[in-house]
């Protein structure tokens, strides 16, 4: 849900967005429907509010492509931590669940440099998303669509060193173009500096001279000769 907030958040408030970073995010019409999505709508199951063992497991099944194996006792644990979390569990999907589109209706007001990855095996959020924010954002916002095989909804655990490699990437690219920047303008205000300093220095010549000019020719001696 934090690529949903991320983008919501970019498209509010542009200005304060430089670059965004989305993965797999919430908040966009699904064309294909997810494994989870199918299962909300069939049995009003839903899995992102896992709190006993056996929930656990199946949504580890769900997040990856390949599920790490976890053992009952770890299942168990965190269960009961996610049990005594289910009431503000419940508050955040009901209220993401009010507007399941809440991330496409800013699309067209995010300007910031965007890079989105998605695993193409995604069972939460089905991967025919990452089509529809493409369409959707606005035509000058620059994108980067990456799409990654045998992966799941944890593209940054399942594809950890493609993940940190494209975000590494994506944002040093940024910081080049921003030097470049920085550069230009340091030297546009280095040449506006010296602008400014000739004028003030020709506002105190001017006046000087003219004052003088005026003086030696009320006494009658060019300021030429001298």
């Amino acid at each position: 849900m934090g690529g949903m907030l991320a983008g919501v958040y970019a498209g509010l408030f542009p200005t304060r967005v430089k670059t965004l970073t989305m993965i797999c995010p919430a908040g966009i019409t699904m064309p294909t429907k997810s494994d989870l999505l199918v299962m909300l709508e069939e049995s009003g199951r839903n899995l992102l509010l896992a709190h006993t063992p056996e929930d656990i497991h199946e949504m580890n099944y769900a997040l990856s492509f390949k599920p790490l194996k976890i053992p009952n006792t770890i299942a168990s644990i965190v269960a009961a931590e996610r049990k005594k979390q289910l009431p503000v569990l419940e508050k955040i999907v009901n209220d993401a669940l009010q507007n399941p589109i809440a991330l496409e209706e800013q699309l067209p007001n995010i300007r910031a440099k965007t890079l989105v990855m998605w695993g193409k095996h995604d069972r939460v959020l089905h991967v025919s998303s990452a089509e529809v924010l493409r369409e959707k954002l606005h035509p000058e916002t620059q994108v980067q669509i990456l799409l990654f095989d045998d992966c799941g909804h944890v593209v940054q655990h399942e594809k950890h060193v493609e993940c940190t490699a494209a975000i590494n990437k994506f944002l040093a690219d940024q910081i080049s173009v921003d030097t470049d920047t920085h550069v230009q303008g340091a030297t546009d205000q280095k040449s506006s500096g010296k602008l400014k300093q000739l004028a003030i220095s020709a506002r105190m010549i001017i006046p000087n001279y003219l004052r003088l000019s005026a003086s030696r020719a009320s006494k009658g001696t060019p300021y030429a000769a001298q």
